[in-house]
């Protein structure tokens, strides 16, 4: 099966990542305006929360959150300026159901999901724009 627009992945957990990867994709692609947004990323450390190193948690939520929100904010402007886009973002069951030995992770995905129903009731004012 033949797709038919061209895919630009870029993994990007920090903020200062996030505004060159968006020129970059552009530039790269030769478009006026990214319309689908896939942030698919995770991270996971099994073992009990409090025998985790720090920077395994600042890692984890680099990756599992902070990620979802450089990566909108650089790509939502353009998909508002265009009236098109959609956003993707992949969670996971524990994003809805808790485990034990993951906590952070169950965490920051309860985060992802509660980001995007945010930005979903932020964005509807936009509908009634068009």
């Amino acid at each position: 099966m033949e797709l038919p627009a061209p895919l630009h992945y870029c993994g990007s957990t920090k903020k200062r990542i996030a505004g060159p990867v968006y020129t970059c994709v552009l530039q790269d692609l030769s478009i006026r305006a990214v319309t689908i947004l896939i942030n698919n990323a995770g991270v996971i450390n099994i073992r009990k929360f409090w025998k985790t190193p720090d920077n395994l948690l600042t890692r984890t939520m680099n990756v599992n959150i902070m990620s979802h929100f450089w990566t909108v904010k650089a790509f939502l402007p353009g998909m508002i300026e265009s009236n098109k886009g959609h956003i993707v973002s992949i969670a996971s069951v524990v994003g809805h159901i808790a485990f034990p030995n993951s906590v952070e992770y169950c965490t920051l995905k309860y985060a992802v999901v509660g980001f995007n129903e945010a930005l979903q009731m932020e964005l509807m004012v936009y509908i009634f724009l068009i």
